[in-house]
């Protein structure tokens, strides 16, 4: 707490602007389906603590920083899952206005900004955005059970996936963030060359495991970077099948569950 301070925070308000951007849209220009219209609880506990803990968050955000970390526009590995949390959130709000509004599409609307917004707490070791975030996601996920009961992912089946709900979108984000694992390895690269500042290690092998592993895998190899390094030689070869292992039990599991 000796750490924290009021003064206005450029990260914060980069997160909360991009967070609240889709929100405004949808807003202004409401799809003609609309399910979330009238997403509310019925217990006055569950939705004022919810806008409660939303209102205290972006006023943290803003506002809340910690001396010791740069007050500037962050590049570390918790910073990137925020990034990358919020970018996804867009993404869903594209299927959204689209006419997609399952509830394995409103389900991550729910869940990725308090996400981005405990990591960006995190990031910049400001426990109380973190610690309101992690309350936020309870209320927020109430409040969405309530209005739309998890039976109700069955509307998705295996059909529909196969038919185009999801598979364009995971093939969109797949290649989005490989392109960034292969950018983020050029980069270094070239850093290592130059002397410049480097990616940590840490920050690669999350990109890794969050989808970018063929693509780091494959570029370290073809310009030879962190060849001699065990932790990315072996380390991304087991991440790859680990990840294929994942694909192969979720498409049985849709299949056998969901059709």
């Amino acid at each position: 707490m000796k750490n924290l301070r009021i003064r206005f925070s450029y990260f914060g308000v980069l997160i909360v602007a991009l967070q609240a951007f889709p929100n405004i849209i949808w807003a202004l220009f409401p799809p003609a389906l609309n399910r979330l219209e009238g997403n509310a609880s019925s217990v006055p506990f569950i939705e004022y603590g919810e806008h409660i803990l939303g209102v205290a968050i972006v006023v943290l955000l803003l506002f809340l920083v910690n001396k010791t970390v740069p007050n500037k526009f962050h590049r570390t590995a918790l910073a990137i899952i925020s990034y990358i949390a919020i970018a996804l959130y867009w993404l869903c709000w594209a299927m959204y206005f689209a006419g997609v509004q399952y509830n394995a599409v409103l389900y991550p609307m729910v869940l990725l900004p308090p996400l981005a917004f405990f990591c960006a707490g995190l990031t910049e070791k400001v426990w109380p955005i973190s610690a309101a975030s992690a309350a936020f996601l309870v209320f927020h996920t109430m409040v969405a059970l309530e209005n739309y009961p998890m039976g109700g992912l069955a509307i998705m089946t295996f059909k529909n996936i196969c038919e185009g709900v999801f598979v364009p979108c995971i093939g969109f984000y797949l290649a989005a963030v490989n392109l960034l694992a292969l950018a983020l390895v050029v980069r270094d690269k070239r850093a290592a060359r130059s002397g410049a500042w480097r990616i940590k290690e840490r920050t690669l092998l999350i990109i890794s495991a969050i989808g970018g592993s063929v693509a780091m895998l494959i570029t370290m190899r073809l310009i030879r970077h962190k060849t001699k390094h065990a932790k990315f030689m072996v380390g991304i070869p087991v991440i790859i099948v680990l990840q294929i292992a994942v694909v192969l039990f979720v498409c049985w599991w849709l299949k056998s569950g969901m059709t």
